[in-house]
């Protein structure tokens, strides 16, 4: 079953349904994985990426209640907003995003080792679910040590 509405829009019993059937639902990560997050720049990581975080992270955190799952986002540098403050992260971002590249990348931060990364551009959503669980499992042959967090 595919998650056609925002979970924030459906009854509480259709939300619980579409979190426990669908990819990544039955997926259980190691025991070693203390939490997960994505990095990526709003409405230009590409259709698998916000497939992934809109579909099977909801599914994965509810399957993996023990890992903290964490999604950001950077503003997107075209944005052209009235907010002041909405206009400054924009303008932020596209800095950042031309000084490092900004793509899409997937973290695991592990209890007893260093945090690994994943770049996920051009990945469907099945593809990020495999290298999620291959990272998870020691067994990635695309992972990089990721940069201590703050």
């Amino acid at each position: 079953m595919a998650i056609k509405n925002s979970l924030k829009r459906m009854q509480l019993p259709q939300a619980l349904e579409s979190l426990k059937n669908g990819t990544g639902a039955s997926t259980t990560l190691p025991a070693s994985v203390r939490a997960v997050t994505v990095h990526y720049v709003y409405r230009r990581a590409g259709k698998g990426v916000e497939d992934f975080i809109s579909k099977v992270a909801p599914r994965l955190a509810y399957a993996n209640p023990a890992v903290s799952f964490d999604i950001k986002h950077q503003p997107n540098p075209k944005t052209k907003a009235k907010d002041p403050e909405l206009q400054k992260r924009a303008e932020e971002s596209a800095k950042q995003i031309e000084a490092t590249g900004m793509a899409p990348t997937l973290t695991i931060d592990f209890h007893e080792a260093s945090a690994q990364s994943i770049r996920l551009q051009q990945m469907d959503t099945s593809r990020i679910l495999t290298e999620l669980v291959a990272l998870a499992e020691g067994r990635s042959t695309i992972a990089s040590t990721a940069p201590t967090s703050q």
